[in-house]
């Protein structure tokens, strides 16, 4: 079984390996700001849940990762599907993406990850 801390480092670490960010963050679930230059993740971790699966208590995990890309021009948003499907090879249990926010300059997306141990 793998721990929080496990899940997110390895997550970090399949992120890194997919070769489109220029930084890959561990967020602490604050307010820290994502720094760096665009393509940038950030990967959190959301806490956990007993869930009942066929009768079984498991424990499953949640984390959050934080996608930032460029806006201006023509948006390339290939560094961010390159990323849903890194993740998908992790074989998450849900798996769900949105867009959190778009400025002038760049759009951050939100992608959630589920994993039971």
């Amino acid at each position: 079984m793998r721990t929080a801390d496990q899940l997110t480092l390895d997550t970090v670490q399949v992120l890194e390996e997919c070769g489109v960010f220029t930084r890959v963050l561990l967020k602490d679930g604050s307010t820290e700001v994502m720094t760096g230059k665009e393509p940038l993740a950030a990967v959190a971790y959301a806490g956990f849940e007993t869930v009942n699966d066929n009768g079984v208590q498991v424990t499953q995990h949640n984390l959050k990762i934080y996608v930032r890309l460029l806006s201006v021009g023509r948006a390339d948003i290939s560094p961010f599907h390159t990323a849903v499907n890194a993740l998908g090879a992790t074989r998450p249990i849900s798996l769900s993406s949105s867009i959190q926010t778009t400025d002038t300059r760049t759009m951050t997306f939100v992608i959630e990850c589920g994993y039971r141990c």
